[in-house]
């Protein structure tokens, strides 16, 4: 395999952006490759953790081409699925039937500067997003970690930040346009085909190909963060004080050490601009964690805690602060392709589980544990598929990176780690990969039978079903 850029002629890499994207979609050159031998085009996602081979990939260019396609599928008895920025570290995108990219429709449709809201084609990248907002003196309020994905994508992962004041970004969105299984374009919001904005909300792609998008905006906001080192013990023990001490609190801590960092964002209306760190600095980071982790592969027993007590003496010195807009400090460099697991709890549980990590990682000496592990914290919600339906959320995240591309041994920690979050009835973020199937599904979603049925009734042909679908609701 090789990617599909490399198949064009060589002057099409020297072209603007701008120019590029007239003849191929921007999210072409990050997630398809082709064999010459077979032509077969092959997906991947961006830690290249999972792929697929799909039969056909479509780019369509108004709600009305997806209209086309959804009734082509359904005459076929075909299958579609969308795959938007392919961040998504599982096979929630993957088919080898139909594969729609939005690429194309990623325009702003409009901008209401007094309501604070924009409206957006579905498949308008986040990152996109930040930048024409800005110049309208609008921000989101609250983002997570990538803006490299596609607001379609957020909607229907539950992607979220951190803070015990904001939900999941599903929360902000006010009114979307749905493409179902028939053919129909439907609006859907808290007034007009409710039962369907809500499934919609956090809705996997299980429902229909979302097409446009209306979300609540805010003022454009400066943050000002603070990152103060610490212990994982003093960090537990004020757990309940550090959920409130900001807008925005998270936790960073690093495996096989009682250190770590606690992160504090407030909105800074008076305060100025810092200077960010240097883009040689960053590099240097970024190329050390990923070299001491590949040297760490052939012994990891000893070199991965070696590593992580090397990178807190590195990076976790002083105290820090930085003041930058908004969508700058909710982003960080997720550095290189990796293995994530992230779990949501109710946050009056996060200090018990914890706890249970840090000794199943002190204990067993086969879990090798990379850093950081996240902990971030999110209002409840009553999206009927949100992992924060009904309870304020502690997501914990772990990680195991991928160094120049190197597989590494996630087991046994992964299962370990699953083991600890369905004691305190965990409910796994979508995007990632889990192992959770309809009947675990059912008892930790008390909305998950009527979703169930309101996706069989609009779907009855299984038109939106991949393999990862048919895991969730039971229909091998």
């Amino acid at each position: 395999m090789e990617p599909l850029s490399a198949l064009l002629p060589p002057w099409f890499s020297v072209l603007p952006p701008r120019l590029r994207t007239r003849f191929l979609p921007p999210s072409v050159f990050d997630t398809l490759a082709i064999d010459r031998l077979t032509n077969a085009v092959l997906m991947n996602n961006w830690a290249r953790t999972f792929s697929c081979t799909p039969q056909r990939i479509l780019f369509p260019e108004s709600p009305e081409h997806v209209q086309s396609i959804v009734r082509a599928a359904r005459a076929a008895q075909a299958h579609v699925k969308v795959v938007g920025r392919a961040h998504s570290p599982s096979d929630l995108a993957c088919t080898s039937d139909t594969l729609v990219s939005l690429a194309k429709m990623r325009s702003v449709i409009h901008t209401d500067v007094d309501c604070a809201t924009v409206t957006v084609e579905a498949g308008v990248v986040l990152a996109d997003l930040h930048l024409h907002l800005a110049k309208h003196d609008l921000a989101i309020s609250n983002l997570g970690a990538v803006s490299d994905v596609t607001i379609a994508g957020v909607i229907s992962s539950g992607t979220h930040g951190s803070g015990a004041n904001f939900g999941i970004l599903s929360t902000m969105i006010l009114e979307l346009d749905i493409v179902v299984a028939d053919g129909r374009l439907l609006t859907c919001s808290r007034s007009e085909n409710a039962e369907l904005f809500a499934a919609a909300q956090c809705g996997l792609g299980a429902f229909g190909i979302i097409t446009r998008v209306k979300l609540q905006c805010e003022r454009a906001f400066l943050l000002w963060e603070r990152s103060t080192p610490t212990t994982l013990t003093e960090a537990l023990e004020r757990l309940p004080e550090l959920i409130t001490s900001s807008e925005h609190t998270k936790i960073l801590w690093y495996p096989y050490t009682d250190h770590a960092v606690i992160i504090e964002a407030d909105r800074a209306r008076t305060l100025q601009k810092t200077k960010p760190p240097s883009a040689i600095s960053s590099l240097w980071s970024h190329h050390l964690v990923q070299f001491a982790y590949w040297l760490s592969t052939f012994r990891p027993a000893w070199l991965v805690p070696l590593c992580n007590r090397l990178f807190v003496r590195l990076l976790l010195s002083n105290a820090t602060s930085r003041v930058d807009d908004s969508y700058r400090i909710f982003n960080f460099d997720v550095l290189f392709q990796q293995y994530v697991s992230e779990w949501a709890i109710d946050w009056v549980d996060a200090p018990a589980a914890l706890r249970r990590i840090r000794s199943a990682i002190h204990d067993n000496p086969d879990i090798h544990a990379h850093f950081p592990i996240e902990v971030r914290f999110v209002r409840r919600d009553a999206i009927p598929l949100s992992p924060c339906y009904g309870r304020d959320s502690c997501f914990i995240g772990i990680i195991m990176y991928r160094p120049y591309g190197k597989p590494v041994q996630t087991e046994p920690y992964w299962s370990e780690y699953e083991r600890i979050m369905r004691d305190f009835a965990g409910r796994p973020h979508w995007a990632k990969a889990h192992k959770l199937e309809a009947e675990q599904f059912r008892q930790l979603y008390p909305c998950f039978d009527a979703m169930a049925q309101l996706r069989a009734q609009l779907d009855s042909s299984g038109i939106f079903l991949n393999d990862n679908l048919r895991r969730v609701f039971g229909l091998r």
